[in-house]
């Protein structure tokens, strides 16, 4: 999940990860390393507060269902509206997770983003988009170890 985090979603290079382990490697090899240690040199790296990411996965235990739907509605001079609802299940109400999302066009166009999912439902519009979406992927590249359903909105 940290590795997808820190994936560049315009371009998918993964230069952040690698600088993270490179420095993580360098500092450490030889050494006793713990997951303070690491989480220290994922922080250095990317100037994010991460607290929140290992109080959930790393020494917590809950694992999220999400239940996903979604509508688009045309706009003036061929845009398009994207609402998401997202109702999320089986944490805490201040679980957190920053989640990849995929938008696909009929003609093969896309956009990925990251959207943070707090508490029990959320629902968000989307940046608007020049194609008309055909799809919507929530937790794009199964980033996020859960469980997605989706309804209808």
């Amino acid at each position: 999940m940290l590795r997808n985090m820190m994936i560049d979603l315009r371009t998918m290079k993964e230069d952040v990860f690698l600088t993270v382990m490179k420095e993580f490697y360098v500092k450490y090899n030889g050494k006793r390393a713990s997951t303070a240690d690491f989480q220290r040199t994922i922080e250095n790296v990317t100037g994010a507060d991460l607290q929140w990411f290992f109080d959930e996965w790393v020494y917590g235990n809950q694992l999220p269902t999400y239940t996903v739907a979604w509508k688009k509605e045309a706009l003036p001079a061929g845009q398009w509206k994207v609402t998401l609802r997202v109702k999320q299940e089986g944490v805490s109400d201040d679980f957190t997770m920053l989640v990849p999302v995929k938008v696909v066009g009929d003609d093969k166009q896309l956009t990925r983003m990251r959207l943070q999912v707090t508490g029990k439902v959320s629902e968000v519009v989307l940046p608007h988009f020049s194609f008309e979406p055909d799809d919507l992927i929530f937790n794009d590249l199964s980033s996020v170890l859960c469980t997605v359903e989706t309804e209808k909105y």
